[in-house]
Order: structure tokens, then C-alpha cells, then sequence
């Protein structure tokens, strides 16, 4: 169980730096003003990926923990088929309407709608604790991604690069959501299921917390609008060094939701664990902050200068922002359900607000510290919840 729980990790870590390094290529290979708009719209559609999710990749982990054979599983990964589609169209429509040409907008739609659709299939196999085919679905997809960029750049393509990035997304994408539905088609009993009406009812609680940690895909977007391309630029870039944190933060989610629902006892160790974890990856990253200026220099190139302060609040304060989501998870598998909602789409809010506010003034540092401070603060009160519950 250990060697598998370390391959899940290992290859989420790696599916992580390859999305981090095509997104730091197309940083490099376009200018501030591009990067900010293409960075905003991926941030636009992930939170259209939550809203249109309803919650249902943490509600079929939940509900197949809880029994393998709930008829609710079959008819929750229905719907998701249902709601991807339909952030595809919707998607699109957003892309256009921020400026960005339609072929692009309809590329990296259909990606991210793929990409839901994955992710929310193969968390039936995650509760199931297989961790295989999910681990190679993520590496798989983000290989293909990171490869197809650079090669068909250099091999100077008659194309744009962000056409070149958005291509590479929706290759990747389609392969990984071909391999998932492969791997589950076997371990789902399609002959007795739910009505689509119960699954959406029952999964809200779980839409409304997915809805608030997704929030914070919309800072990028925030901050272009408030600030204007070439701040929104530099504050996407400086978040792109956060975003491995970000998403093992959503793998131990994975873990962790199951885990406790299936023991049906206090989550509070695992609390513990998150918290040291988190405190302990903030001590090393302290080391890497004097190399910032270096490797933003050496990765994204000139014109990035501005964003050495706001990457180095970030990547500090990145083990908070990304322990919000383990932690809701925590409480969701404690049965807190409604209460990790609240908290989720409270702070999400409250931190859209702020950097409303702050961005006005130009300044991606204050967006900066406030997308960390408002994370501290639901963290500790997440921690409290979890405690309450020895």
C-alpha cells in the first residue's frame, strides 16, 4: 500500500512541474500582456470546472468509500459527462468574450472540459484505493502537454505560440480521458443507478466548498482587470511557481476524503499532519528565496523583473494557501460537510474582494500578501474544527 501511495504522489509531483514548466515556457516564449490574458481565461475555466462540477469528484469518492456498490456512484459520473459538456460551450463563450480568439478559446474549453471529466472518473478507482491508472491518467496528459509545446515551437510552426500551448493542452487531455474511461468502464455497475435529481441535491454541499477553494483560480483574472495586462502578467507568473503546492495539495485532498470517511472517526491526526507538513515545507522553502531573482531571470526571461517580491510571498506562503484544501477535505470526511462549505466559499469571496481592492493600486505584491493572510486565517479555523471533533 505504501509503494502505491508513493507512486500516486511521485507521479503527481511530476504532473505538476511539467504543467508548471509549460506554463513558465509559454511565460518565456510570449510577453506579460499575452501570458496575463491566456493565464486569466485558464483561471476563468477552472472556476467554471468547479461550477459546472457540482461537487461530484469529492462526492463519488465520499459515496463509494462509504459503500462500493451505491447506486449513487453510476449516476454521479453520468451527470459529470452531462456538466462537461457543457463547460466546453460555456467555456468557449467566456474565452471569446475576454478577448481571446475563438480557435484558442474553443482549444483550451474542450481541454479543461476533458480534464473534468478525468479527474472525476477516476476517483472512483482513487476511493477504491487504485492507484495506478489515475496516477498515469495525470502524467500522461501533462507529458504530452509539455512536449508537444516546445516542439513544435522550435520547430517554428506556423502558429502562435499560445495555439502551439493549446494544442499540446487538448492532445493531452484527450489521450488521459481516453485511458480513464478505459480503466473504470469495468468497475462501475451501469445496470442500477440513482436518479440524476438525488445525486445533484445531495452533492450541493460538496459544489458549494469546491466553489470557494476554486475561487482562488480567479485571482489571476482579478487582478488583470483591476491592475491591467502587464501586473495580471506578472502576479500569473508569479503564481505559476506556487502551482505544484497547489495541486499535491488537491492529490493528498484525494487521499484524505476517503481515508477518513471510510474510518468514520476523528480526522484530527490527519489535521495534525497537514498542519506540520505545512509548516515544515515553509521552513525549506525559506532557503530557496534569495535564488528567486536567479530563476525567474533564467526561466521566464526579461520583462519579469517586477514579480521577484510577489513569487517570493507566494512560494512562502504557498504550504498555507495549499493546506486549505486538504483540510476541507478532512472536515468533509468527518461528516462537517456544510461547515467546510461555509468556510470555503466565505474566505473565497472575502479574498476575490480584497484583491479588487488592492489591485487597483497597481501594486501585485499587496494581491500578493493577501491571497496569503486571508489562507491563514481559514486555515486556523479549520484546524479548530477538526479539533473540536477528538
Amino acid at each position: 500500500m505504501k509503494t502505491r501511495y508513493a507512486f500516486l504522489a511521485v507521479s503527481r509531483i511530476s504532473a505538476a512541474i511539467l504543467q508548471t514548466l509549460a506554463l513558465l515556457l509559454l511565460a518565456r516564449w510570449s510577453n506579460p500582456a499575452t501570458f496575463g490574458l491566456v493565464a486569466a481565461f485558464l483561471g476563468a475555466l477552472m472556476f467554471a470546472s468547479a461550477a459546472t462540477n457540482l461537487g461530484l469528484a469529492n462526492y463519488v469518492s465520499r459515496a463509494r468509500a462509504l459503500n462500493k456498490t451505491s447506486e449513487l456512484v453510476p449516476a454521479a459520473v453520468l451527470l459529470n459527462r452531462y456538466t462537461s459538456l457543457l463547460l466546453a460551450i460555456g467555456g468557449t463563450g467566456i474565452g471569446i468574450w475576454m478577448g481571446l480568439s475563438t480557435p484558442l478559446a474553443i482549444l483550451i474549453s474542450i481541454s479543461t472540459a476533458l480534464d473534468k471529466n478525468s479527474d472525476t472518473t477516476t476517483s472512483v478507482l482513487i476511493a477504491d484505493r487504485s492507484f495506478t491508472a489515475p496516477s498515469f491518467v495525470m502524467l500522461l496528459r501533462r507529458s504530452i502537454s509539455f512536449i508537444v509545446l516546445p516542439a513544435l515551437y522550435l520547430a517554428a510552426a506556423p502558429f502562435a505560440v499560445e495555439m502551439i500551448f493549446a494544442a499540446g493542452l487538448l492532445m493531452g487531455s484527450l489521450v488521459g480521458n481516453l485511458v480513464a474511461h478505459l480503466a473504470v468502464r469495468r468497475e462501475i455497475d451501469w445496470s442500477s443507478r440513482a436518479s440524476l435529481r438525488t445525486v445533484f441535491r445531495e452533492a450541493r454541499p460538496f459544489w458549494i466548498a469546491l466553489i470557494g477553494n476554486q475561487l482562488k483560480e480567479l485571482h489571476p483574472t482579478v487582478v488583470l482587470f483591476a491592475a491591467g495586462p502587464h501586473i495580471g502578467g506578472l502576479f500569473s507568473a508569479a503564481l505559476r511557481f506556487t502551482r505544484p503546492m497547489v495541486l499535491l495539495a488537491g492529490f493528498a485532498a484525494q487521499l484524505l476524503l476517503p481515508a477518513v470517511s471510510r474510518r468514520g472517526e476523528t480526522g484530527w491526526s490527519a489535521a495534525k499532519g497537514v498542519a506540520f507538513t505545512s509548516l515544515a515545507t515553509t521552513m525549506v522553502l525559506v532557503v530557496a528565496l534569495p535564488f528567486i531573482p536567479w530563476v525567474i531571470d533564467v526561466i521566464v526571461g526579461a520583462g519579469y523583473e517586477e514579480a521577484v517580491l510577489p513569487t517570493q510571498i507566494l512560494l512562502l506562503g504557498s504550504p498555507v494557501v495549499a493546506s486549505a484544501v486538504p483540510l476541507g477535505a478532512i472536515l468533509q470526511g468527518q461528516g462537517l460537510v456544510r461547515e467546510s462549505a461555509l468556510l470555503s466559499f466565505s474566505f473565497g469571496a472575502l479574498t476575490l474582494i480584497v484583491l479588487v481592492i488592492v489591485s487597483t493600486t497597481g501594486d501585485g505584491t499587496s494581491a500578493a500578501l493577501t491571497v496569503v493572510l486571508t489562507s491563514l486565517s481559514q486555515v486556523v479555523i479549520q484546524l479548530f474544527l477538526a479539533w473540536r471533533t477528538k
